[in-house]
């Protein structure tokens, strides 16, 4: 069970899911990301959630692909 938490805590406080089927966010996690997200348009606001939800496999493809 104390592996369990641990996994969890590990996963949400990082602020990424990568392949985690579930997410667990802290407390203040909302209003931290909303601070520094402030002087991004929607379309950039977006374009993070999405690639947030993407495998690391994808992930990296896609930073290939953007690379040139």
């Amino acid at each position: 069970m104390n592996s369990e938490i641990v996994a969890r805590l590990e996963r949400s406080l990082s602020g990424l899911p990568g392949e985690a089927e579930t997410e667990i966010e802290p407390p203040f996690f909302r209003h931290i990301e909303m601070t520094f997200r402030r002087d991004l348009s929607d379309q950039e606001d977006n374009l993070i959630r999405l690639f947030r939800r993407l495998s690391q496999r994808q992930r990296n493809a896609l930073t290939d692909l953007l690379s040139g």
